[in-house]
């Protein structure tokens, strides 16, 4: 998870990406670090769907909006309606062969979703003189890529959403939505979905999550990543866990978070000078910050995104009657725990904008 699925960071992107708002998790390409299953489980065990916190033995603690601005370097502030409608009625597929000069064939369209690996086959790489339609194109593709493997995540891993079009359609536009709470929310809502027993898989941009329990819980830290990068969570790049049995290893992580106190857990990981020098100063603006220290009510769970009438016959078109797989990752259900709900210590986030139809 080192790289961007196969594709690389063109320069020719980058001002779509600053359209876009994505330019700083675009960074991020080369420097994704691997996650550590086993300490991600353990910690999601300790996630309460009622208030949205971990409860630990010393009280309660969450990620934050702060926490996504400064580790991804996404806005915060922006619209929180997203689009979820073809443009003038078109099939879907129509659309995305408009929008990426190229439809991609049967066998490797499932339901709504096209293979990861034929995204990187046909845009991996943009071709050396192209004119300026055709690196649109491969900047949409990217972007898509960006959004549908590193913010939300499914549970598959290896397939991109046509979801996803409405978006690159307006490129112009894109660096308008508030994807930091997007991203927060999806996260927040996937910790919530595994909760349920029935449910054995977690998705979410994990990256995000693993990130923040190393910022702010040093013991749980790897040795060897003092020096800071902007954004915040390419410290960990390179970090490769262990690859040893993951049973033995979650119950290990269990008994370490069994023991945490309030000392072991930093509740301002971002306020020495050697961090700060290196914050990118746009995450810094105002109207960025007031939405870190804002107080809201919680909102119901966002409704999920349903496929119309004319993107199933599109589907049915171009890809025939295809059946959906069920998710790859290898993130359990966490275990049922006798944690009470402590006492709250520190400030809870605001509950993040509603995610993207999903």
């Amino acid at each position: 998870m080192r790289r961007q699925q196969g594709m690389r960071l063109d320069e020719r992107y980058v001002p779509y990406l600053h359209m876009a708002g994505l330019y700083h998790l675009a960074r991020m390409n080369d420097r994704w670090f691997r996650l550590d299953e086993p300490l991600v489980s353990a910690f999601v065990e300790r996630w309460r769907p009622e208030t949205h916190t971990f409860h630990m033995p010393f009280g309660e603690c969450t990620i934050t909006l702060q926490d996504v601005a400064y580790q991804l370097g996404l806005p915060v502030d922006g619209r929180d309606r997203f689009p979820d409608v073809i443009q003038g009625g078109r099939p879907a597929w129509v659309w995305f062969q408009e929008l990426l000069g190229v439809l991609p064939p049967a066998n490797q369209i499932q339901k709504f979703a096209v293979n990861c690996t034929w995204f990187q086959e046909t845009f991996g790489e943009c071709p050396k003189g192209a004119d300026e339609e055709t690196v649109r194109r491969y900047a949409r593709a990217y972007i898509m890529m960006l959004l549908g493997t590193r913010l939300f995540a499914e549970k598959s891993g290896n397939r991109i959403h046509i979801r996803w079009l409405p978006y690159v359609a307006r490129l112009e536009e894109m660096g308008g939505y508030s994807w930091g709470s997007t991203a927060l929310a999806w996260l927040y809502r996937c910790m919530c979905r595994v909760t349920n027993k029935h449910v054995v898989k977690l998705a979410g941009p994990l990256q995000l999550l693993q990130s923040w329990i190393f910022w702010c819980f040093p013991g749980f830290r790897p040795g060897g990543y003092d020096t800071f990068s902007w954004p915040l969570a390419s410290r960990w790049s390179g970090h490769n866990p262990s690859g040893s049995e993951k049973g033995p290893r979650v119950q290990m992580w269990r008994l370490r978070i069994d023991l945490l106190q309030s000392t072991d857990f930093i509740w301002m990981p971002y306020s020495s000078p050697d961090v700060l020098q290196v914050v990118h100063p746009e995450v810094l603006e105002p109207r960025h910050t007031t939405l870190w220290r804002c107080v809201t009510s919680l909102e119901p769970p966002p409704a999920s995104w349903h496929p119309s009438p004319k993107m199933k016959s599109a589907e049915a078109m171009i890809s025939g009657s295809t059946s959906s797989s069920s998710g790859s990752s290898n993130i359990a259900s966490p275990r049922p725990t006798g944690a009470a709900h402590c006492k709250e210590v520190g400030t809870k986030s605001p509950t993040p904008t509603s995610p993207p139809p999903l």
